[in-house]
């Protein structure tokens, strides 16, 4: 299978964080190396996230995702991950593709999560030729994220000759919701 998909619970505690840090939230990005450690990757994050009144539910976000990059870390060849905390506003991957990458891990904190389809519903063929309804052979079939769910993303170079699973980012400009995104890649 080319994809991994873990249903969560959401947690009030991020959420209300997230909706009192919403308009002062910004793009976080971080490389770890070789050796991950848990306490570092939190003290960035603590002194990079904006602050609030309640310092337990920022905290509560940290350790989540410091839970999650250490399991992603882990299960990595490479043992080098870039850690992203995105607010992301536009359909930039709003066309179903394949990542030319290893794998790729997607957490939607807040919004609408990411959609991907299994293999059985792709015309492989029209992939990069810019039509969704093409790629999708049922589009009542597509698959989608749900807050705090993770979803771990086979990419093209996973293994020789191997099909990454297609996804794509939900469409959101014209609602005009942000969506808050945790996004860990293996380097």
């Amino acid at each position: 299978m080319n994809y991994k998909y873990i249903q969560r619970n959401k947690n009030h505690k991020i959420s209300a964080y997230i909706r009192e840090a919403y308009d002062a939230l910004s793009n976080l990005d971080y490389f770890i190396e070789q050796q991950f450690e848990e306490s570092e990757l939190y003290q960035v994050f603590l002194e990079d996230l904006p602050p609030t009144d309640n310092l337990e539910n920022k905290e509560t976000l940290i350790w989540d995702i410091c839970a999650i990059a250490g399991d992603f870390f882990n299960q990595t060849k490479s043992k080098n991950i870039r850690v992203q905390l995105m607010v992301v506003s536009t359909d930039k991957c709003r066309l179903f593709h394949m990542d030319h990458n290893t794998q790729r891990l997607l957490c939607t904190y807040s919004g609408p999560g990411t959609e991907w389809l299994d293999s059985d519903n792709i015309n492989y063929d029209e992939l990069g030729k810019g039509n969704n309804a093409k790629i999708v052979n049922d589009l009542s079939r597509i698959n989608k994220a749900q807050e705090f769910d993770i979803l771990t993303l086979k990419g093209k170079l996973f293994a020789p000759n191997y099909l990454g699973a297609v996804h794509r980012s939900p469409p959101i400009t014209t609602s005009g919701v942000k969506r808050v995104l945790l996004k860990i890649d293996e380097c």
